[in-house]
């Protein structure tokens, strides 16, 4: 705990590779958790593949299957009745009508339709192509394949874009927290402060949702928020720019300036300069014997003075 607190007064940057190591290994698990769990759905995906297939499609119109209605079902268990999917090829039509679709994928003689909530797209079929039945159980691997990568390296983007986003706006609550505790710090203890709480906000509920324990959005609201003041309440009352940004080769110095209390066990090196100020003094005692100098020619002039004056006597 000691060392986290130290982080936060005296460490350096914003958080930034927290961020991206927490996004990496949070993108990983996605990745591994659809390669893995994919590969459970791959002989569904050939059963569906096999009701639909073949298609043909020549000079941009289905020729294969011709004037035929199709609707993808999946068969999960023998003893329940197959369940209909949104995987339509209506060969009767060439066009839809979109107002009356639900969400899903509808292929026509010229058109092929995805439905997503509201949105709706188009594309016409093009060319000559031809997707024959057979069995596709390695490409399905493959682009699970392909798919877990993909998810690895965008998802780890954008989650970490998404946590960087949350880290500013926990930061920007952090003022609040600060004012009521009669806290002064600077932006960039803010982020290092957020982060290390929206991360351990994440792992909290992560090991939660393992439990089967639900939550939502207001919950982790709050625990952020109680960790931002708990971590908070045990920082110094004051951390400024001067106690936090410090040379690498110094980093004793700044965990001593951030935490006076650890100052009694180990010697401050910052009062080693104090004790070298004197000696760039000594310059002025140069000075002083250079004064002596004309203060030894002095005498000189005195005597001279003197041995005149017994002359002018004699002569009178």
């Amino acid at each position: 705990m000691k060392k986290i607190l130290n982080y936060i007064a005296a460490g350096q940057g914003l958080g930034i590779r927290f961020l991206l190591i927490f996004s990496a290994i949070t993108a990983f698990i996605f990745a591994v958790y659809i390669r893995t769990n994919g590969t459970e759905l791959i002989p569904y995906a050939q059963d569906i593949a096999d009701q639909m297939l073949p298609i043909k499609v020549e000079n941009g119109i289905v020729v294969e299957p011709a004037n035929t209605i199709k609707t993808a079902q999946l068969r999960i268990d023998e003893n329940m009745s197959p369940l209909e999917l949104p995987l339509v090829i209506n060969t009767t039509v060439d066009t839809l009508n979109t107002a009356q679709l639900k969400s899903g994928v509808y292929l026509t003689r010229t058109t092929l339709y995805t439905v997503n909530n509201n949105e709706v797209r188009l594309y016409n079929l093009e060319n000559d192509f031809e997707l024959p039945q057979g069995d596709y159980r390695q490409e399905f691997k493959s682009v699970l394949f392909w798919a877990a990568i993909m998810v690895f390296i965008f998802g780890g983007l954008i989650l970490f874009i998404t946590y960087f986003i949350l880290s500013i706006f926990y930061a920007t609550c952090s003022y609040v927290l600060s004012a009521i505790l009669s806290r002064k710090y600077d932006f960039d203890l803010r982020m290092r402060l957020s982060v290390l709480c929206l991360i351990s906000a994440y792992i909290i509920f992560a090991l939660l949702g393992w439990l089967g324990i639900e939550t939502g959005k207001l919950v982790f609201f709050a625990v952020v928020i109680a960790l931002q003041t708990l971590v908070i309440a045990k920082l110094p009352p004051v951390i400024g720019q001067e106690n936090t940004i410090v040379p690498e080769t110094a980093d004793t110095t700044a965990v001593s300036a951030a935490w006076p209390e650890e100052s009694k066990t180990a010697p401050v090196p910052v009062k080693a300069p104090a004790k070298k100020a004197p000696v760039k003094k000594k310059a002025p005692a140069k000075k002083k014997a250079a004064v002596k100098k004309p203060a030894a020619a002095a005498p000189k002039t005195t005597k001279t003075k003197k041995a005149a004056a017994p002359k002018k006597t004699t002569a009178k």
